[in-house]
């Protein structure tokens, strides 16, 4: 049984969801972002969220220039680039597709939940998230996805939670995974973009190895890296100051882990651990895999998740 809810609206528009556990405060004008994760116990903030105002509005800008940060969702593909096939051949998907950039509705708002949507601006769909607490250290997102055309409508969804991770933090990955595909990495030190790399233990261009579970802020890696096919829905990240963030799902549902690692800070890295429908980050590269999620016509999907913090 959760204690002490409360959902409060903040000045700007925000809402935060408190059950003394938990503190999550999500802005629906931006993109449906979740802009802070506070472990009320030791009053961490866990999303990492960059100093100055968040750059609005953002639909359509440069891929290096998206204002990354916080818990984003990315729909109805990750990269920049023109839809494959269909009616929608050659239509452009902005980078970190639309709903990142799109303000959503509100829905319903309860004492320890809230629902919120977005419809496509280039496509006709809908996306609906409802969070909620389900244990004292648990956050539950459920989504459900609409197709309103009248076309099977392919897409790749991306949970982006971006984890602060000082020094000493480790990724932990399910037992049994060997190898990761490579999306892009840093000046290509782990190989070439779409190539397989050895998990956990990897070698790199140079010789080198390198322990990808380790997260070492400020030696300059950024990597992308992809779980293709899961038989569990787990992954961690484990902080050296005792919390451990875990998020659980259905792997038969969602089949696909995203990596994001970022060490180009010095102090604490940026890591994103990110349960997907589909992969790469380029719709046109997953639909030549067969790689992508589908949304039947006038049809809708529903998958969830769940965020647990815990403290060793």
């Amino acid at each position: 049984m959760v204690g002490d809810r409360k959902t409060e609206t903040g000045p700007g528009g925000e809402i935060i969801l408190d059950n003394g556990t938990l503190a999550v405060t999500v802005n629906p004008a931006r993109g449906g972002r979740l802009t802070s994760l506070v472990h009320r116990a030791s009053g961490l903030e866990l999303l990492w969220r960059h100093e100055g105002p968040e750059d609005w509005p953002r639909y359509g800008v440069p891929e290096a220039e998206a204002d990354v940060q916080g818990w984003d969702e990315c729909c109805p593909a990750i990269g920049p680039g023109p839809f494959p096939a269909g009616p929608w051949g050659g239509v452009h998907n902005p980078a970190q597709g639309e709903v990142f950039a799109l303000p959503w509705q509100i829905g319903a708002v309860e004492s320890d939940s809230v629902s919120l949507s977005v419809h496509g601006l280039r496509f006709p769909y809908q996306l609906e998230r409802e969070l909620s607490f389900i244990a004292p250290g648990t956050l539950g997102l459920r989504y459900r996805m609409v197709n309103h055309g009248a076309h099977p409508f392919p897409f790749i969804w991306s949970a982006h939670p971006l984890f602060t991770a000082p020094a000493g933090a480790r990724i932990e990955l399910p037992d049994g995974i060997t190898e990761v595909l490579i999306d892009s990495s840093e000046n290509g030190r782990l190989g070439d973009a779409y190539g397989t790399i050895a998990w956990p233990i990897a070698r790199l261009t140079t010789g080198a190895e390198l322990d990808l579970r380790q997260v070492v802020p400020g030696t300059n890696m950024a990597n992308k890296l992809y779980v293709p096919a899961v038989t569990e829905g787990r992954c961690s990240l484990i902080r050296a100051d005792g919390l451990t963030l875990s998020l659980s799902w259905d792997a038969e549902i969602i089949p696909s882990l995203g990596i994001w690692v970022d060490t180009r800070c010095a102090g604490e890295a940026r890591i994103a651990l990110e349960p997907c429908l589909g992969y790469p980050d380029l719709l046109a590269a997953a639909a030549d895999w067969g790689r992508h999620a589908m949304l039947p016509a006038f049809g809708e999907l529903r998958w969830e998740m769940a965020l647990s913090v815990t403290r060793a």
